[in-house]
């Protein structure tokens, strides 16, 4: 199994994999948007040649802080059968690394409550609570 910044080529897969978790509908333009901003990161897992899993790390910054950067860990998704094998976790630990690597001062992530221990291995906190308002 290998990680790796996604690229244009992962567009089927990476959709194909979100699927599980969203019904939004897939968007070329909406994927190199992603791809092409500079805050964010898509990293994805192969096995044997195949995108098998996916994550994405945005990066901004924290007017609370002076300006110091913040990540947050969005749609991380493995497909079904391929959950188990640790492939979450390795998405995870590379997302991690990338917002090291640009010197965020802390990484926040909302998750359904029967992630909270998947996450918690990771090194995560419970925090809070997480709300949203959908705009459209």
């Amino acid at each position: 199994m290998r990680v790796r910044k996604a690229g244009v080529r992962d567009y089927p897969e990476v959709f194909r994999i979100n699927s599980e978790l969203t019904r939004s509908p897939p968007s070329f333009l909406g994927y190199l948007h992603i791809l092409l901003d500079p805050n964010i990161v898509v990293i994805v897992a192969e096995e044997d040649g195949k995108v098998v899993g996916k994550g994405n790390l945005v990066v901004h910054r924290a007017l609370a802080r002076g300006g110091a950067r913040v990540g947050r860990v969005e749609e991380v998704v493995v497909k079904k059968e391929y959950r188990g094998r640790g492939i979450g976790t390795e998405i995870v630990r590379a997302l991690l690394e990338e917002a090291r690597r640009r010197r965020v001062y802390k990484v926040e992530l909302a998750c359904e409550e029967e992630l909270e221990g998947f996450y918690g291995r990771l090194g995560f906190k419970r925090s809070g609570i997480s709300m949203k308002l959908y705009c459209k």
